[in-house]
């Protein structure tokens, strides 16, 4: 029985886009799956594999120490809670209501994305620096300056190559200057692989990485690496960590955010096998890929596809390269990316001031083509009128 089509009704589709959670994340390898029916039989102290996880993580990366989350955004929200009450530990029965104290979040106007507001989450107020243009050095150090005695933390999201973006570096070093700790964002980062070291070597406090991307995890966990008193903290707020007293059981504000023991070694397993991927080779098969569309759509006067490397706004990672396809004739590509969800089998892509653009990361054997025929088929149509 096919699960997906016979009892839920849904389709699979071929993927153009990439490691996007709309589309499942990525596929699970044999490793992962092996491990996860490993786990699956047995009962574990729940703290103690996910500190034993981080610790193992945290080794291979050369981090003082690792937390394996529920999604990379959950990982945004408890690393703020954390620094919200770093100075006030007792402020972990309050969150996310709490009044008075560092309660503001400092982010960057011009790094846009749909995640910043999760910020809000924890119980943080987000205060804006600069304007969409970026913002200067001499700027931001005096804003921090402004804010310090009310901010907590300052939350860096890595969209590389953003124009007149403050570099990690400088942002830590003014940061920590005013005792602030610095979370970079740099969920889909990867690869390259020397992402998961870079921004630890710039001394950022915690770094965030979705596991359910490149590394290979379910798609809804996250890792997050940085420094023992952060982590620690997290782990202390984190979805089983338990209290009782007198009034009772006592929660807190990451157990809506549990992350199954299945996901904790899947999410361990997936990152060793990461480490160990051949980077050039695989970089190699995404331009090869890329090269397959291009020869499969041919010479058509109808359009001109050509591979390009994206613009920080794309769906990350934007080291992955991908194919254009500009239309003639005044063919619409939102026209013809709609119609690629209904062809059979459905295929998703994405289109952007007029042109259609190609992921290859995810795509399995012989889908370039099924992707390249539909293209010229819809195109035709499109010349046709039909």
């Amino acid at each position: 029985m096919n699960i997906v089509n016979d009892k839920l009704m849904a389709k699979g589709v071929v993927n153009a886009i990439g490691t996007v959670t709309t589309l499942g994340g990525n596929v699970l390898s044999d490793e992962v799956l092996t491990s996860i029916r490993e786990v699956s039989g047995i009962f574990v102290d729940m703290e103690q594999l996910t500190e034993e996880a981080g610790n193992y993580i945290a080794r291979k990366v050369g981090a003082e120490s690792a937390y394996i989350t529920n999604g990379a955004s959950s990982a945004i929200v408890l690393s703020v809670a954390a620094c919200l009450i770093r100075v006030k530990p007792d402020l972990r029965y309050k969150l996310p209501k709490l009044e008075g104290g560092k309660k503001y979040v400092l982010t960057f106007k011009n790094q846009v994305n749909e995640f910043k507001y999760l910020i809000n989450i924890s119980g943080a107020k987000i205060k804006e620096i600069g304007d969409r243009n970026g913002v200067s050095v001499v700027n931001f150090e005096n804003t921090v300056r402004k804010f310090a005695d009310k901010t907590a933390a300052i939350v860096y999201f890595a969209l590389d190559p953003l124009p007149n973006n403050l570099v990690i570096e400088k942002v830590v070093e003014i940061a920590h200057s005013f005792g602030i700790p610095v979370i970079v964002d740099a969920a889909a980062e990867l690869p390259p692989k020397d992402n998961l070291r870079k921004y630890l070597r710039s001394s950022a406090d915690v770094v965030i990485f979705s596991g359910g991307k490149a590394i290979g995890s379910f798609s809804d966990t996250g890792i997050m690496l940085g420094t023992k008193e952060i982590i620690d903290i997290v782990r202390g707020i984190g979805p089983y960590r338990e209290e009782i007293s007198d009034s009772g059981r006592r929660v807190f504000l990451g157990r809506v955010m549990k992350v199954s023991k299945e996901e904790i070694v899947a999410t361990t397993v997936a990152f060793d096998k990461f480490l160990k991927m051949d980077e050039e080779a695989f970089m190699g098969t995404m331009y090869q890929k890329c090269e397959m569309m291009l020869e499969c759509l041919g010479k058509n006067n109808s359009l001109s596809a050509r591979v390009i490397n994206p613009p920080w706004y794309f769906p990350r990672p934007v080291t992955i390269p991908r194919v254009e396809i500009d239309f003639k004739n005044a063919i619409d590509a939102d026209k013809i990316v709609n119609k690629l969800k209904n062809n059979s089998p459905p295929i998703y892509c994405l289109s952007d001031k007029g042109k259609l653009y190609l992921n290859p990361q995810c795509l399995k054997e012989g889908e370039e083509k099924i992707i390249s025929e539909a293209i010229l088929r819809l195109t035709e149509e499109e010349l046709m009128g039909e």
